[in-house]
């Protein structure tokens, strides 16, 4: 296997493709590791939906006005699960906190913190950035708990459960440090231009930041982030504007250096973004009298400026969480509003747009139809390959870091393929 691939193997956090392989080796189709990713779809719109008391046909339309999150909708990439989790947990712990001021004699809500440390936990044990995504959280959790007029048995509460999340979603991280002494293997972390953790990739691999002007001007995250999510970046970079799961769409600009940027779609950050403003704007005028939606409100503002300082924030497939946090926001404020008739009719329109973006980008690949089968597997093997496997038994090639891609464990097809010359001596 690839150096790299097998380095990311042993250290990279492997949840979801446990939870993917379970439901294969259940049903016995390689169609079927779509199915805990639909199951956990279904759990957050329905979770939205009753929680906030919003129409479900709302949160459907919001949910896919997106064209990031419809790509990763009919995907089995792991953004999405990690950005549902982090997102469901953030709304639990939230509510948990306006429980406490709320109703100071209830009793503690055992089975929501439950699954609110459920969610942190399988989140942070999917990718790297979930990880990231959950300190940023829990900060914002802690602050506003302090904040708030929450009772001392509801925080203690409250700040046991962000304790154990932490623990539990930390594990791969701890596991790492037992194993390999760095618990973000394989990725070498530095500190002020040293490294302070070894490993065998550097966590600035891929790592594009952008660039504008003909003199490649280099600017802070925060900005690159705006710019990122609302696109803004494309017109600076002169980039075309599609879509594709990988965000590869900044890759190829006219101006500056490559770097993968948008995808959340412009219209749909600039309609719940200018909401957001609004609401904040509100809140800072002591307008908005909903104790729970200024709780929202503040959660959601301060999660955004968090992770836009967060590494490689300008990268937004890594941080479907956020789309799917303002959204819900932002249709709770609407529903209780007098604007409250004239929504479905501007949703029915978001949604159309973000999945016509999504559809109609050439690289989506949303109708590609990758086969699965065994044959046709089989089939992708390039024949020279075959050939000496037939003669052989063995075929080695140390350039071709997709060698695994044929290998008897994806192919059925026996025999040795390696990329260490020395095996085929």
């Amino acid at each position: 296997m690839d150096p790299m691939v097998a380095a990311r193997w042993l250290g990279f956090p492997k949840v979801w493709e446990w939870v993917e392989g379970l439901a294969w080796a259940v049903t016995g189709s390689l169609y079927a590791t779509i199915i805990p990713q639909l199951v956990l779809c279904y759990l957050y719109i329905a979770y939205v939906g009753r929680t906030f008391g919003i129409p479900l046909p709302w949160v459907i339309c919001g949910f896919f006005s997106s064209p990031l999150v419809v790509i990763h909708f009919d995907s089995t990439y792991s953004d999405l699960p990690s950005g549902i989790l982090v997102a469901l947990g953030f709304f639990i712990f939230l509510d948990l906190i306006a429980s406490g001021t709320e109703d100071s004699d209830a009793p503690l809500p055992w089975g929501r913190a439950v699954f609110a440390v459920g969610s942190f936990a399988l989140a942070g044990n999917i990718k790297y950035q979930a990880v990231l995504a959950l300190w940023a959280t829990t900060a914002i959790i802690v602050l506003l708990c302090i904040l708030t007029s929450c009772v001392a048995r509801y925080r203690v509460f409250l700040f046991t459960a962000l304790l154990v999340a932490n623990i539990a979603a930390g594990s791969t991280n701890i596991l790492n440090t037992l194993l390999y002494e760095n618990p973000f293997f394989p990725l070498e972390i530095h500190a002020f231009g040293h490294p302070i953790l070894k490993g065998p990739e550097s966590a600035d691999a891929n790592a594009n930041y952008p660039a504008y002007g003909y003199r490649d001007i280099r600017l802070p995250e925060p900005i690159n982030f705006a710019l990122s999510a609302a696109e803004l970046d494309w017109t600076l970079r002169g980039v075309a504007p599609w879509y594709n799961i990988d965000s590869e769409t900044g890759d190829a600009p006219r101006h500056g250096a490559p770097s993968r940027t948008g995808g959340w779609g412009a219209l749909f950050v600039l309609a719940n973004g200018c909401m957001l403003v609004a609401q904040i704007w509100r809140c800072l005028r002591k307008v908005e009298q909903d104790r729970r939606q200024r709780l929202y409100i503040a959660g959601s503002g301060l999660l955004i400026l968090a992770t836009a300082c967060l590494p490689r924030s300008h990268e937004l497939r890594y941080w479907l969480d956020i789309p799917l946090i303002i959204f819900p926001v932002n249709l709770r404020y609407l529903y209780r509003s007098s604007y409250r008739p004239i929504v479905p009719a501007v949703l029915v329109v978001l949604m159309t747009y973000g999945i016509a973006l999504a559809v109609l980008s050439p690289n989506s690949r949303l109708f590609s139809g990758q086969p699965v089968s065994m044959s046709a597997l089989q089939a992708q093997i390039p024949p020279n390959i075959v050939q000496q496997l037939h003669e052989t038994g063995r075929y080695c090639d140390p350039g071709n870091n997709q060698l695994f891609r044929f290998s008897e464990a994806v192919t059925g097809t026996p025999g040795l393929l390696s990329r260490v010359a020395d095996d085929c001596r």
